[in-house]
């Protein structure tokens, strides 16, 4: 395969991914994990099949790569993808910067917060 392009997904779709019918099965799978285990082998157990183009419809092999939930959620986040990563300030209105933010497990935690509950 060469195509640098996105393949498309034409059929029906869940939550935005293409999916599709196992033959003999009632089960359904998504056409991109379909076309990485074809082009790649098998899913690790607990992968993700990830986008690099981030299309859900797309399922050129050349596009998925494996990875963790985390992988997954890291590689959201630095695209600016996740909703929760395009929020400038915390919920009580302090801003989401170097020195108020404190990231622990893939989430940000605004300091001036817990110094208020903690003096509160």
């Amino acid at each position: 395969m060469t195509t640098t392009e996105c393949i498309e997904w034409e059929g029906a779709l869940r939550n935005g991914y293409g999916v599709h019918r196992v033959p003999g099965q009632s089960k359904v799978e998504y056409a991109h994990r379909t076309a990485f285990m074809a082009y790649y082998g098998p899913i690790s157990q607990g992968m993700f099949i990830c986008h690099t183009c981030d299309n859900k419809k797309c399922y050129n092999p050349l596009h998925l790569f494996a990875g963790s939930q985390s992988d997954n959620m890291q590689d959201a986040a630095s695209k600016g993808l996740n909703h929760q990563t395009r929020k400038t300030h915390c919920p009580q209105g302090h801003e989401y910067d170097e020195s108020n933010t404190r990231i622990y497990r893939e989430m940000r935690y605004c300091r001036s917060c817990k110094k208020e509950r903690r003096h509160g």
